[in-house]
């Protein structure tokens, strides 16, 4: 009896904190569909009142791989992570790395999405030479994004289940 009873136990979603991070995750999913968007539309940025010339100092002749890398990594990629978040499906893809953390790969993911976002603003603001408000707001984001996820109470609820 006292085996059927542990194995009923399971943490309980934290759907205050859960309500949050889908939040941050729509914020950023929206931004980067709109951002990815138009820079695809519009390679030169000039549409989003970017220069070329901000380009000067990377690796990149047009906004075309970044507007790729904000559609699909942080725009249709964080949608992806919200439905993982709240329904804690399989993904094979990345079954490996739940091996690893022993977490569960929306978990995974969040915390890598935001590192990524840390580092891919801390390389526009040394190589751009432009400062803009939302950078600001997406180190808030990024922040979130590794905060949250930490928590106990969330940590806990998407431990892997043995």
């Amino acid at each position: 009896m006292m085996g059927v009873i542990m194995q009923a136990q399971t943490s309980r979603r934290p759907t205050l904190v859960l309500v949050l991070l889908t939040a941050v995750l729509l914020f950023t999913a929206i931004g980067g569909v709109y951002g990815g968007y138009h820079l695809l539309r519009d390679p030169s940025g000039g549409v989003l009142g970017m220069s070329l010339s901000y380009l000067d100092t990377t690796p990149f002749s047009d906004y075309t791989l970044p507007a790729f890398v904000l559609m699909f990594g942080y725009g249709f990629g964080s949608l992806v992570i919200i439905y993982g978040l709240w329904f804690r499906v399989p993904l094979p893809l990345v079954d490996t790395l739940e091996h690893v953390t022993h977490e569960h790969w929306s978990w995974d993911l969040t915390l890598a999405l935001g590192v990524a976002l840390i580092l891919w603003l801390t390389y526009q603001v040394v190589t751009i030479p432009a400062f803009a408000p939302i950078q600001f707001v997406m180190y808030g984001v990024a922040i979130l994004l590794i905060g949250l996820p930490l928590l106990d109470p969330v940590r806990e609820y998407y431990h892997e289940q043995t």
